[in-house]
């Protein structure tokens, strides 16, 4: 059977080429990593925008002690001083009076230094310590305390403490 079309027999009709695999493959990564960008944009930007709960009481055990960590504010400040008060007892939930006590203070999520320091013992008030420390950013920071008795193992625990900005 003869065309009266001169070209048809020269040029057949062209399809574009199949998008290969591995380029689909590419195309899909590129669109995960974009949409997770985008995610973890979101959720820093609304970081600030979530309420913090006020620091309530906490108590954690530390080798055979047990150590309850209470701050005022309750809901601290970027720049401002936080008070720290550990209550510190013995296994038997006795105050433990005459320990050394140190501290390390550090943001959790950026390297913004070290703080360390000793708790003075507050001495109206058997096994009861404090000190004061400062955030210089919000976020979460941990207080991590070494309690030394003589004769005594070293105990060493930490609490996380959100600052606002």
């Amino acid at each position: 059977m003869l065309t009266t079309d001169p070209i048809a027999h020269v040029a057949p009709s062209i399809a574009a080429p199949p998008v290969s695999a591995a380029r689909r493959r590419a195309l899909i990564a590129i669109a995960a990593v974009g949409a997770l960008l985008v995610l973890l944009w979101f959720s820093d930007s609304r970081a600030g925008l979530l309420p913090i709960a006020p620091f309530a009481p906490t108590t954690q055990a530390a080798g055979s002690y047990r150590v309850t960590l209470a701050i005022a504010p309750t809901q601290p400040h970027a720049g401002a001083p936080i008070q720290a008060h550990l209550a510190l007892a013995d296994a038997s939930h006795h105050a433990l009076s005459g320990a050394t006590v140190t501290y390390t203070w550090i943001m959790v999520s950026m390297d913004m230094g070290v703080a360390t320091g000793h708790v003075d013992p507050i001495t109206a008030i058997p096994g009861s310590y404090a000190t004061r420390v400062t955030a210089s950013m919000g976020g979460p920071w941990r207080l991590t305390v070494r309690i030394h008795m003589p004769n005594q193992p070293d105990a060493t625990t930490s609490f996380t403490v959100h600052v606002h900005n």
